[in-house]
């Protein structure tokens, strides 16, 4: 069964072909809400037995006069090139051509048909939020021998308590330690230093700072250190003003300082004596370069968001993370980006510094309203040793916190086919058609999302609210292709956020947030493959609690602590209701009718505890020690079935496979209308699989000058999981050291050469123990007899399938290397040239755990090779300038090679299973790998209150491959040149948006136009690369091989309107 994956985005679009998202390049033909992370594919249901294996032999019997042999394991094409088996062809072969039955039982084949290694699933790609899941369905594995049971099961039950109790002890001092000492969780501020010296450049010890900020409240204060330094930390995100006195010095302000999410801020001042009473005023740098940062990371402001975001489907914080240099959105991602050529389960996502990724996909969760967003921070290589659990990048929302005045807005963005352009071009295949690669008379979309910002004080500089609320409204009708016209996808939603920032003392914040996101979708399959009564409804409901406190206990220490509650829920089922009636899927068409064929629901909880401590130190310069822990508990919690009830109730009976006292559901799959095949499937009860996490890290900061900054740190992650009854069945463990050098030449900011170097690990996901599953729906087949008008008996399948681990598998982890120089270039502008390289260790994926492949494992060495690989090199160059209030500009250019063996499965893909059709030609370049990209991305404000906002991309194309269907194998593609040895055309994109604001007395009424598409390109994003079954790529049997399937979409428009006060 399939496993849930994330959570459906409303009408979540595509720069390439769909509503301009950045960089994508997934199903670019369809409206803007295609491949939706709800999305469902018609597929046959054999699909949902890709790990079943029959127990036992099918029994013997005659169908027609023609005996069929019963049913065994798939003999290895190892045996099978030793002539142990003959010839014959694979169940999921029959599934795919039904005449192969007939052929296959008239032969009497000497060998035994079985089915492929296809899933027992109802349908691929269920009830997610993202737009691709990995996970492959449930599967359940038999009793294993002792020498299969993993190292943690070798202890006894005793000595596993034992160590059990002694760790969570352990923990739970640590964490009690931490309550009292003080806690510094992920980060949510940024930090101002510099040194203050007089006019010879002496140091001037004992300056008081004092900073204020519309996000501050209260004041924070700090005095200058003999040697003229100072260090405000926990400030939060936005502009500030900052004032230097010392009694016989001019007084100095600094305004517009600029605090980022997650970086230093450096400003040095120079105070003269003072010959009257007065004071300096100076402005500050709008574009701030940290000297202190060793990493790569790129942060988008509230300005930026606002009017450089071009139209409804990119006001996402999955899609703006696109704009940072290396990050690409890959097909069928949905959102969730490639970072340096990790794959998009990768990542981890922070709203407020809390872990919000799914636990069951490891990709994001929160369709975050982007009106509540204050900065959003993309750390894409060499993070600090306070951040983990991924491999690709870091993204970290920082939420809007009110303040001393009222504020809010309403904004509102409609767009449909109405407003889309016709397409011009017409397909490549078949030659000669008049088919056009965009018909805007067979589109029918209407996307609209108002949202609603308020937030002022409730008691001036003590206690602040802010509150969101929005309501997406999305709808799809697909075209009747087939003599019906399928159910309209109606996806209407609202997602709403509260949160309350208390300062209880000088230098304390408590921060209370809350937000939930529900929706219903009706008619989710999103298809014109389905008749309106086999549709499916869906309903998702996530909420997140979090709560923090922040305190400057002392001038040399910080205190904060959080904790915070994910809860998500996913349920689908008929549209119809009926859960007894038994849907139909023609083996022929592909269309469902009658009624739709599954039911799930799906609960992936995540709590989570964050504490540390930092201390300040003067010794050998200065440092600033960190220590700190990150504890989590996590749980998948499933229940996925067949809808519908057996024709005859005795096919649920022994006799026929199933378990005693089993109930059952059903699928009627006819050919072409004809009745072929009846499929029983066991009703399996909920599974919850469950996932402890801890990690404690070290950092010291050591400034041993005031321009060189050193982080050596290291952070130990351990995750568990845990099969239901809690059986643990494997612990996942590694120390990760990290080191980072930062030189400020000149000690101004202006020239920062920087280095790192450091070991990542990933924490994968509870798919993991998934695949160990000890229940397992078993399948029981039934063919149509033309002559004597009934169905028979052919096999049952599925079950426990007595997946393992291997003993000696390890977490996968990254190395990256990175080196470069920031520049300030001029004032308020900045350029960053930065070199990358990354590779990943011990990657794992299930392959055959025997040469017959009646069960899998998974491991870091199928087939004892070192074939599991993943690298990433890159020369990156980033321009950032301000340089007016009024104008924002992020330019960059990424040249790059990323390559590997295997793209995003949840390590349960086909790759590497059998060998060597799986094995060959495997490793090359990945989907993400376009050698030269360059993104700009940018707004400038003109007189008469207008804002221009833009967005432009190209790439010179995104690699492809050559397969075929791997028939030896029974299953999977064989790839028949290296991965990713072709390239699509050049594509490139230019987008833009107009703002026209009236002020209203303290109102500001805004009208917004944009444009997708100015150029109005039809450019091809897509290719077959499939040469067909038993072709080759001189003589290939699929007559569109290499040509193109996707094009760009034609010019379209959006209107809406903002109000502001």
């Amino acid at each position: 069964m399939p496993i849930f994956g994330g959570r459906a985005r409303p009408g979540a679009g595509n720069r390439r072909g769909g509503a301009p998202k950045k960089s994508s390049r997934a199903d670019r033909s369809r409206p803007p809400d295609a491949l939706r992370k709800d999305q469902k594919h018609a597929v046959h249901p054999v699909n949902r037995m890709r790990r079943g294996r029959s127990e036992r032999g099918l029994r013997a019997v005659p169908t027609d006069g023609v005996p069929v042999l019963p049913f065994r394991a798939r003999v290895s094409p190892r045996k099978r090139r030793e002539g142990a088996a003959g010839a014959g062809a694979t169940f999921k072969d029959l599934r795919k051509r039904p005449e192969n039955w007939t052929t296959a039982l008239a032969r009497g084949s000497s060998r035994a048909i079985r089915p492929s290694r296809a899933r027992v699933r109802p349908l691929r790609g269920a009830l997610r939020r993202s737009r691709t899941d990995g996970n492959r369905g449930n599967r359940v594995a038999l009793p294993r021998s002792p020498g299969d049971v993993n190292p943690d099961e070798k202890t006894g039950k005793k000595g596993r308590d034992m160590r059990n109790r002694s760790m969570r002890l352990a923990a739970l001092a640590f964490v009690g330690l931490l309550a009292a000492a003080g806690a510094f969780a992920a980060t949510t501020t940024g930090t101002l230093i510099g040194i203050v010296s007089d006019a010879d450049g002496s140091a001037l010890p004992g300056v008081t700072v004092t900073v204020t900020s519309p996000a501050l409240q209260g004041t924070r204060t700090a005095t200058t250190t003999a040697a003229g330094e100072y260090n405000i930390p926990l400030l939060p995100p936005g502009n500030y003003r900052a004032d230097y006195d010392l009694a016989s010095f001019e007084k100095v302000v600094r305004t517009d300082l600029v605090i980022s999410l997650d970086q230093t801020t450096k400003v040095n001042v120079t105070l003269a004596l003072a010959r009257v009473a007065e004071s300096v005023e100076v402005s500050g740098e709008r574009v701030v370069i940290d000297p202190t940062s060793t990493n790569t990371q790129l942060n988008l402001k509230e300005d930026h968001l606002k009017y450089a975001t071009v139209g409804l489907a990119n006001r996402s914080y999955q899609n703006v993370v696109l704009e940072a240099p290396g990050v690409a959105n890959q097909a069928g991602a949905g959102g969730n980006p490639s970072v340096f050529g990790s794959n998009l389960g990768q990542n981890s996502f922070l709203i407020d510094g809390l872990n919000t990724t799914d636990p069951v996909t490891h990709t994001f969760t929160s369709n975050f309203t982007f009106d509540s967003i204050q900065e959003i921070a993309i750390q894409t290589s060499g993070f600090e040793a306070e951040y983990g659990k991924a491999i690709g990048g870091i993204i970290n929302v920082i939420t809007k916190s009110g303040g001393n005045d009222f504020h809010g807005n309403l904004d509102a963005r409609y767009t449909s086919e109405k407003l889309t352009e016709q397409g011009r071009k017409k397909r490549d295949f078949p030659p000669g058609t008049d088919v056009l690669r965009y018909d805007k008379d067979r589109q029918d979309f209407r996307n609209l999302s108002p949202d609603a910002t308020l937030g002022g004080p409730i008691v001036r500089d003590r206690v602040w609210f802010f509150g969101s609320v929005e309501r997406p409204d999305f709808q799809v009708q697909r075209p009747d292709l087939f003599g019906f016209e399928p159910g309209r996808r109606d996806f209407k939603g609202w997602t709403i956020f509260g949160k309350i920032t208390a300062s209880p003392a000088p230098s304390h914040t408590l921060a209370l947030k809350f937000n939930s996101e529900t929706a219903d979708i009706t008619h989710a399959e999103d298809s014109s493959f389905f008749s309106p009564e086999a549709g499916y409804d869906q309903s998702q409901d996530l909420r997140i609690y979090n709560g923090s406190y922040d305190a400057v206990l002392t001038p040399k220490w910080l205190a904060n602590f959080q904790v915070g509650y994910l809860e998500n829920k996913l349920d689908a089922k008929p549209a119809s209701g009926d859960l007894d009636t038994t849907g139909s899927i023609d083996q022929v068409t592909g269309i469902s009718t009658v009624n739709y064929t599954n039911i799930q629901t799906s609960k992936r909880p995540r709590f989570q505890v964050l504490g540390s401590t930092s201390y300040f130190a003067d010794f050998l310069g200065s440092h600033v020690f960190k220590a700190g822990t990150d504890l989590e508990w996590t749980k998948f919690s499933s229940v996925n079935n067949v809808t519908g009830t057996p024709i005859d109730p005795s096919f649920c009976s022994t006799a026929f496979g199933q378990p005693a006292g089993a109930t059952c559901g059903a699928i009627n799959e006819p050919a072409d209308g004809a009745n072929f095949l009846y499929l029983v499937y066991t009703d399996v009860p909920e599974q919850t699989f469950k996932g402890r996490g801890m990690a404690f890290y070290g950092q010291d900061e050591w400034r041993p000058r005031p321009n060189v900054t050193a982080k050596l740190g290291v952070r130990y992650d351990q995750a568990n999981f845990y099969l239901p009854g809690d059986e643990k069945v494997k612990t996942f463990a590694r120390f990760q050291p990290r080191v980072g050098v930062a030189w400020d030449l000149f000690n101004d900011s202006g020239t920062i050469l920087k280095a790192n170097a450091g070991e990542f690990m990933e924490d994968n996901a509870l798919t993991l123990p998934n695949f160990l599953s000890r229940q397992g729906s078993v399948l029981s087949a039934f063919l149509w007899s033309n002559s004597r008008q009934m169905y028979r008996f052919i096999g049952s399948f599925g079950g426990p399938s007595g997946n393992t681990l291997d003993p000696a598998l390890r977490p996968t982890y990254s190395q990256v290397v990175s080196g470069g120089v920031s520049q300030r270039i001029f004032r308020n502008t900045s350029l960053d040239v930065s070199g990358i390289y990354r590779r990943n260790k011990h990657m794992f994926e299930d392959t055959c755990a025997d040469d017959d492949c009646t069960h899998y494992w998974i491991t870091n060495t199928p087939h004892g090779l070192d074939v599991l690989k993943s690298d990433y090199r890159a020369l990156l160059l980033k321009v950032e300038s301000r340089p007016t209030n009024s104008m924002s500009w992020i330019l960059s250019y990424t040249m790059s090679k990323s390559r590997g063996s295997v793209e995003y499965t949840q390590n349960t893909g086909t790759d590497f299973d059998i060998f060597p059709e799986h094995f060959v030609n495997r490793y090359g370049y990945l989907s993400d790998d376009a050698r030269h990209v360059v993104k700009l991305d940018g707004y400038v404000r003109l007189p008469w209150d207008l804002f221009v906002g833009t967005t432009a991309y190209w790439d010179s194309g995104l690699a492809y491959s050559v397969t075929r269907p791997a028939s030896d194998a029974g299953y999977g593609v064989e790839f028949l040149e290296a991965r990713g040895s072709r390239r699509l055309p050049h594509y490139y994109r230019w987008d833009a948006q107009l703002q026209k604001d009236f002020p209203i007395g303290p109102v500001r009424l805004g009208l917004i136009g944009a444009v997708f598409n100015i150029l109005n390109t039809e450019i091809p994003i897509q290719r077959d690369g499939n040469v067909g079954d038993g072709g080759t790529v001189d003589d290939p049997t699929n007559p569109s091989f290499n040509f193109s399937t996707a094009w760009q979409r034609p010019r379209s428009y959006e209107l809406g309107f903002r109000v502001e006060f």
